[in-house]
């Protein structure tokens, strides 16, 4: 009885000598966060009515981790108010995972308040894959002014409102008659 105990026992301590620094590892650097997000792609008409937002634009800056930040230099828009610069969040918990800093997007964003955001199952896709999308969704229109051409405009009519109060000051003080000295 003693013998067929003791040929168990040692695989089962053998296997726990194995086992253990694996084990060990695993608990001390964590398993990973993992990530329920799955979808079938959308079909076009799916993406364009769930969107808040579509446009097409170049990534031009991209910050943060857990919440990517993208600014995007939008070039055409087909479904919502965009303007020429815009910021889309990209979550770590189902955000688009493909953006890339230089590269162009045809990009499907929900609006949450103020932000929008771009969700792996949206539909946002590379503008190089997207040609057939594009030919459907037809000619897009330009961005709305974003805060650089709005301040451009704003400083432009200040200093048009400065040369014309100067003009008029000079006009006003060469109109004046000149007193005999």
């Amino acid at each position: 009885m003693r013998r067929t105990l003791r040929r168990p026992l040692l695989l089962l301590a053998g296997s726990v000598l194995l086992l253990a620094p694996l084990i060990s590892v695993q608990l001390a650097t964590g398993a990973g966060r993992a990530h329920a997000c799955s979808c079938y792609p959308p079909t076009r008409s799916e993406a364009l009515d769930r969107a808040s937002a579509v446009f097409s634009g170049r990534v031009v800056r991209m910050s943060g981790r857990y919440l990517e930040t993208i600014e995007i230099h939008v070039d055409a828009v087909w479904k919502g108010s965009i303007s020429s610069t815009t910021v889309v969040y990209a979550p770590s918990e189902c955000g688009y995972p493909g953006f890339a800093l230089g590269e162009d997007y045809l990009v499907y964003a929900n609006r949450d308040d103020e932000s929008l955001h771009a969700f792996l199952c949206s539909g946002t896709v590379r503008l190089e894959y997207a040609e057939e999308v594009l030919q459907a969704l037809g000619e897009g229109r330009a961005p709305a002014p974003g805060d650089e051409e709005r301040a451009a405009g704003l400083g432009i009519l200040l200093l048009a409102a400065f040369a014309l109060a100067v003009a008029t000051i000079l006009l006003r003080l060469a109109a004046r008659p000149r007193r005999p000295g």
